[in-house]
């Protein structure tokens, strides 16, 4: 009886560069969105004990000469001479010096970084959303600023980070776009971490790694509102 010959088996199509990095998207992801990344952040900033209810300091100014009675400003200043930035501004309105150089006496705000301070002022109340913008900027610094997608090897690759953009951006801006425009400086003010030094494997590793670059920013430098007030009438 004469054998049958053997039928190959139809090898699969390999598959494109898009669907390979789909794959390790839903891979990374693993089902997770939002609710996960937030609740991974919040408890790793809150072992910092890192002030974010308020998040913005109140810094209340009297305006000796009027000219800015009812103004306010954002800014990031530095813990250890909150007093001193304060003090510069008063004797710079007696003076009646240019009052932005003031209030930026280290001139830390970049238009990206002064982009980040209104975002968060917008949104200073709303927690989860505080988290989105920031998860966001430290996103924004590593693909589209300075960084420009120049990953470590052993990280994540540019497309998971990407699409932890969007659920961020999604969560606060309903866009999956980024909230902002400039690409050559970073959206925090103070050291960052050199990303070399550090693996990351999981969402959850990316977003607590986040978490300590966020908290470390915010145990440097501390969100002011800065406001200027009527001068105080002397008691009769």
């Amino acid at each position: 009886m004469a054998r049958k010959k053997a039928t190959a088996t139809p090898s699969k199509p390999a598959l494109s560069y898009g669907e390979r990095q789909a794959l390790l998207v839903e891979k990374f992801l693993d089902g997770d969105g939002w609710d996960t990344i937030y609740r991974t952040w919040k408890r790793r900033v809150e072992e910092f004990a890192v002030p974010l209810d308020p998040l913005f300091m109140d810094i209340p100014i009297h305006d000796k000469t009027g000219k800015y009675v009812g103004g306010q400003k954002q800014d990031w200043w530095c813990h250890s001479n909150i007093e001193d930035h304060r003090a510069r501004i008063i004797e710079g309105l007696n003076r009646d010096y240019v009052l932005m150089s003031l209030l930026d006496p280290n001139y830390r705000l970049t238009k990206s970084i002064g982009q980040t301070v209104q975002h968060l002022w917008a949104h200073h109340a709303e927690p989860e959303t505080v988290a989105a913008i920031m998860i966001a900027g430290s996103i924004f610094r590593r693909i589209h600023g300075r960084g420009r997608g120049r990953l470590p090897d052993d990280w994540p690759s540019y497309d998971c980070l990407l699409a932890v953009e969007r659920v961020a951006n999604e969560r606060w801006n309903g866009e999956p776009s980024s909230g902002w425009a400039h690409y050559h400086s970073d959206p925090f003010p103070a050291n960052q971490a050199n990303d070399e030094e550090y693996g990351i494997k999981s969402l959850k590793g990316l977003v607590e790694y986040f978490a300590v670059e966020h908290a470390a920013t915010l145990l440097v430098c501390r969100l002011v509102n800065v406001r200027f007030i009527e001068r105080e009438k002397p008691v009769k």
